[in-house]
């Protein structure tokens, strides 16, 4: 997991795949060459007088090859920084909590997604929707195609929706001396330090499992009621996916393992002592 971009020395857990990323390399790559034969072949086929179908799909969809390369790009190479470690507040709690913010180009790549379908969207509804209301012939041929259009259009109408109603925001994880609080794109969680045993698990990229034994409980809830996450099949447990973080996730591990092995040092949390323990990896456990 960790890169050349990353300026992490701990060693990450066993359980995390090492190595290059194939996987996304080969999206990345798709997607690019895809976007390169729409701008080159499909976008001219706007203004041709007898459109191929095919291409003018490519071309129309561009902007969605280009924000998934994007995506994968700011989850899988992007640089993350120790430095990004800060001191602050979150909404859940009035006291101070130290901040390990989602990565800004995460962020902006959800929102990019999330333009591009919505542009694709209006694109594919458009044609149908018009030969219906002007009566076109062979109107109802272009269905399907509306329907996508269709849905495209209200899934990412949503999506920005709840963003502007702030129910789907950027991200973060806080260390507080109660315990651990995220927020993962659409769902909070909150686990106390004494009720919780963390370890790392590789689902889709890295994850970290707060556990919680039986008979014990946490805080998981999420904020928007138009998407379930899958992170909430494991209540009571808390699940951190850490690709979306400005920091690498093997800092995150390790400072989550370190205070919670070492309760005599959770005072300060939430102080410059702690940003400045994380910045510096001083996370050798007791």
């Amino acid at each position: 997991m960790t890169s050349s971009a990353n300026d992490t020395h701990l060693p990450p857990p066993a359980e995390w795949k090492a190595g290059v990323p194939v996987a996304a390399i080969l999206v990345i790559a798709l997607c690019a060459g895809l976007a390169v034969l729409g701008a080159f072949r499909g976008l001219p086929e706007f203004a041709a007088a007898d459109p191929d179908g095919t291409l003018l799909f490519i071309g129309a969809t561009t902007p969605v090859y280009l924000a998934v390369a994007f995506t994968v790009f700011a989850q899988r190479f992007a640089p993350r920084r120790a430095a990004s470690v800060t001191t602050g507040t979150i909404d859940e709690l009035d006291e101070p909590v130290t901040v390990l913010p989602q990565s800004r180009a995460g962020w902006a790549s959800a929102l990019a997604l999330a333009v591009a379908l919505l542009l694709v969207g209006a694109f594919l509804a458009s044609g149908p929707i018009l030969a219906l209301v002007f009566g076109q012939s062979g109107a109802t041929d272009g269905l399907v195609q509306g329907a996508l259009g269709l849905a495209l259009l209200a899934g990412s109408l949503v999506f920005l929706g709840e963003v502007l109603r702030k129910r789907i925001r950027p991200g973060y994880v806080a260390l507080s001396p109660y315990g651990v609080h995220c927020r993962m794109w659409n769902y909070v969680g909150l686990a106390a330090w004494d009720l919780f045993v963390p370890s790392a698990a590789e689902q889709h990229g890295p994850m970290i499992v707060l556990a919680v034994p039986d008979g014990d409980s946490s805080a998981v809830w999420r904020t928007s009621p138009w998407w379930r996450p899958a992170e909430l099949r494991l209540q009571p447990h808390v699940v951190l996916r850490a690709l979306n973080l400005a920091v690498d996730p093997v800092l995150l591990y390790h400072a989550i393992r370190f205070y919670e092995e070492s309760p005599e040092l959770r005072a300060e949390l939430g102080t410059r002592a702690a940003a400045e323990r994380l910045v510096s990896q001083d996370l050798a456990r007791r």
